[in-house]
């Protein structure tokens, strides 16, 4: 399963390990049953994050946190040009989210922006299952195969 994860889970889960978002990355690299997906804005949006809330010496463990076979980062930044038709359901700064998640053909999307992200339009109109990583660990342990 291909899971594709915005900046603000990334962030959490840095800031608060022990908190939902840092749960998820836990137990989605533990599992090694699905592989997290970023773009290049994604990354460059929560490297900013983390130097911001935490000064620039916590970004190379930010970034170590990364660095894993589960990682995927999108080779390249992503022309938000052929994303117009979502333009309605978020504003345009996380506009590459919805790109980044449908260009790396994620089965589902996973953020904690309630604002933008978490609408009632994106998980209505939006082509892929937008999950919190609460819900979307729920959703894995009521669809994973009973022991």
């Amino acid at each position: 399963m291909r899971v594709f994860v915005d900046a603000c889970v990334l962030v959490s889960a840095f800031l608060k390990p022990g908190g939902p978002s840092g749960v998820f990355k836990a137990e989605a690299l533990e599992r090694q049953a699905f592989s997290l997906i970023i773009s290049r804005e994604v990354l460059q949006e929560s490297t900013w994050a983390v130097k911001a809330r935490r000064g620039k010496a916590a970004v190379r463990p930010f970034l170590r946190g990364l660095d894993s076979d589960q990682v995927e980062i999108l080779p390249a930044y992503l022309s938000l040009e052929t994303f117009r038709r979502w333009a309605t359901l978020v504003p345009p700064r996380d506009l590459h989210v919805l790109a980044g998640a449908f260009i790396s053909q994620a089965d589902v999307l996973v953020s904690i922006d309630a604002d933008h992200i978490l609408t009632r339009s994106v998980r209505n109109h939006f082509p892929i299952i937008v999950f919190t990583p609460l819900e979307f660990l729920a959703w894995v342990a009521k669809h994973s195969p009973k022991k």
